[in-house]
């Protein structure tokens, strides 16, 4: 009689969380689609500041330059849509949303949870994004490539070593931060989140989300068909850069996981 109370009662709270994961999902979905289809100019909304914080950071101006996004004083640098970060801020988006969302009891905190995470997302995505395009600017005026590793394949290495390593290192931050207000997560779905016995989950969760976001619904949009190389290149550069950063993630997370453990005093 008690189980049949309980399941009857967690019913609710389930259907509750896969409304809101449907939620979040449309999110995402949303924002990539207006990506996929938007103009410099509708993606101003983050071309914009992205440019202005890489004015701060690198001392040179930037003019906005229609059909084209903003372009630097000496015609040399263009932050263009390509370089607007989107992916990047769907998948901070998402590893925000869903970590903490089920941590929240009600229908509005967790509305505020998604406010809450499209807004850090949206910051996220700035600041990194503005050091990775002064980073990669950086690499291609100096002129550091040899062989094989052009200009161009650096941009992209680069990006996806600071793209990858932010979202392993933001995700765990976030983990972290809404771990404590967890005291008896109401369904399944939450409590091998909340329970952080599987320190393999801190890089993972994000590094999936990216190469989900990246490649894989790009390929199902026809994109390798399009430029089969370039996708499959970028698609290797993925795969390297994440099993490095998971390894070093994974390593530190057990580390400090081990050291926090309290330990057993021998018994005389």
């Amino acid at each position: 009689m008690q189980m049949s109370t309980s399941l009857e009662k967690s019913r609710p709270a389930l259907i509750q969380e896969l409304v809101f994961a449907l939620l979040i999902l449309a999110m995402g979905m949303g924002l990539k689609y207006h990506y996929s289809r938007a103009s410099s100019g509708a993606l101003d909304w983050i071309l914009g500041p992205t440019a202005k914080l890489v004015e701060v950071i690198s001392g040179h101006t930037f003019e906005r330059e229609t059909g084209a996004g903003y372009v630097r004083a000496d015609k040399t640098i263009i932050i263009a849509p390509a370089c607007a970060g989107v992916n990047f801020m769907i998948t901070a988006f998402f590893i925000t949303a869903f970590t903490g969302f089920h941590r929240r009891k009600g229908i509005r905190p967790q509305i505020q949870w998604l406010g809450t995470s499209l807004a850090a997302a949206y910051i996220l995505t700035i600041v990194v994004n503005a050091v990775r395009i002064q980073v990669t600017v950086g690499l291609y005026e100096a002129h550091i490539h040899y062989g094989p590793l052009t200009p161009e394949r650096l941009h992209r290495l680069a990006g996806c070593v600071i793209y990858l390593s932010a979202l392993a290192v933001f995700y765990w931050g976030v983990e972290k931060i809404t771990r404590p207000a967890v005291k008896s997560p109401s369904t399944g779905f939450g409590r091998t989140m909340a329970a952080g016995k599987y320190p393999a989950l801190i890089s993972l969760l994000p590094l999936v989300c990216y190469g989900l976001i990246t490649i894989i619904i790009p390929v199902l949009n026809g994109a390798f068909q399009k430029n089969g190389r370039l996708l499959a290149e970028h698609c290797a550069t993925l795969f390297l850069v994440s099993g490095v950063v998971f390894l070093l993630v994974f390593l530190i997370r057990s580390m400090t996981l081990r050291l926090a453990r309290p330990r057993q005093t021998p018994k005389p």
